[in-house]
């Protein structure tokens, strides 16, 4: 295991470094970012930070939206206790009436919780985050004619895939059920990505979806739910993962750098009422071969072993195979994945034992 090199500003950088020039096109330019907080949202907001210090002349402004005010452990509450001008922290529910004027030039959505244990206790609020509060961002869009407004979608929408269609191409329309377990989740998402058609069509707001596939990396929180925090967990506090499976299924689950290197991509592009993928270009792997990763990299030498314990009902609705083709954002932004899934792990598991397991 490698020594922790403070990871999460070794991402940044190297974030930064993937677009050259091509951040000439933000700066100076103003950000509404709904969910800072979140794994994917904070990078987001670290990214400009980072810029703002090292390459702007005139730094970008964002507004960081989130239920609450970040706290003293949350990701933002050291830019929150800066007092940096450059960044307002506003406390608001999405779901409810977003009135107020806030210059923004670019609109970030990425507000939602999408852990399906978590998303599944909170049906009414997942379901109203994901339409009333798409609409009313969209609507500060439009009201500030922004130049871009970017979703935060999920790979959920295509629910169980079928075998021809994996990895699963942005043509395929989805394999849903309205009375799934996940529904409340994947369909107000296809809801959201309907507004936004409706929007860049009808109202002129330039709208582009990102569906996003199961992202890892350091910020996560311990208690999200999500394979590879549970298997992290496990194997830093139990030394020894416990499978609710035979392990079988196919994942390729995409590192936080990489996904975010994408929707970067797609923020400075010129495109407009598109949609890709964020997923990993990496081969699939099983959840088994997952689970002898991490072992591997906490030098744990066990094996992981199947629980007998019944399976939770958020897990026994999972697709068994699930996993995306990123040949569209490849082919339109250049964008490619260079993380590998031993390389995720390591700088994953090298945060968790520094910082992560004291994050909340």
């Amino acid at each position: 295991m490698k020594p922790n090199h403070d990871v999460i500003r070794e991402d940044i950088i190297n974030i930064s470094t993937n677009f050259g020039k091509e951040w000439n096109n933000i700066e100076g330019s103003s950000f509404i970012v709904s969910g800072s907080n979140g794994l994917i949202g904070s990078y987001i907001v670290d990214t400009i930070k980072y810029l703002n210090a090292h390459y702007f002349v005139s730094p970008v402004t964002v507004t960081c939206i989130n239920r609450t005010l970040p706290n003293s452990g949350s990701r933002n509450f050291n830019l929150f206790e800066s007092r940096d001008k450059n960044f307002k922290f506003i406390a608001h529910n999405l779901r409810y009436d977003f009135s107020e004027r806030h210059h923004a030039e670019y609109v970030i959505h990425a507000a939602g919780d999408s852990s399906p244990f978590k998303f599944q206790k909170n049906r009414i609020e997942t379901i109203e985050t994901n339409t009333i509060g798409t609409k009313n961002l969209l609507n500060v869009a439009k009201l500030n004619k922004s130049r871009k407004f970017i979703y935060f979608s999920s790979g959920a929408i295509y629910g169980d895939p079928t075998e021809e269609n994996l990895p699963i191409p942005e043509t395929f329309r989805g394999s849903v059920s309205t009375q799934d377990p996940r529904a409340c989740y994947a369909e107000s998402k296809r809801l959201g990505e309907t507004l936004c058609n409706v929007y860049d069509e009808d109202f002129d707001v330039p709208t582009l979806i990102a569906r996003i596939f199961v992202v890892y990396g350091p910020g996560m929180k311990l208690n999200d739910n999500k394979v590879i925090t549970d298997f992290i967990r496990s194997s830093i506090i139990d030394k020894q993962i416990q499978l609710k499976s035979d392990g079988g299924e196919l994942r390729s689950d995409t590192y936080i750098s990489d996904a975010v290197s994408g929707i970067w991509s797609m923020i400075l592009s010129p495109l407009r009422n598109e949609v890709f993928n964020i997923g990993s270009s990496f081969p699939p792997y099983t959840i088994l071969s997952l689970a002898n990763t991490i072992h591997k990299a906490l030098d744990i030498e066990t094996q992981p072993i199947v629980s007998s314990s019944k399976k939770e009902l958020y897990l026994s609705t999972a697709p068994k195979n699930f996993f995306a083709d990123v040949e569209k954002i490849r082919l339109f932004l250049n964008h490619a994945n260079l993380v590998s899934i031993e390389q995720g792990i390591e700088r994953t598991i090298a945060w968790f034992l520094n910082d992560g397991l004291h994050a909340r």
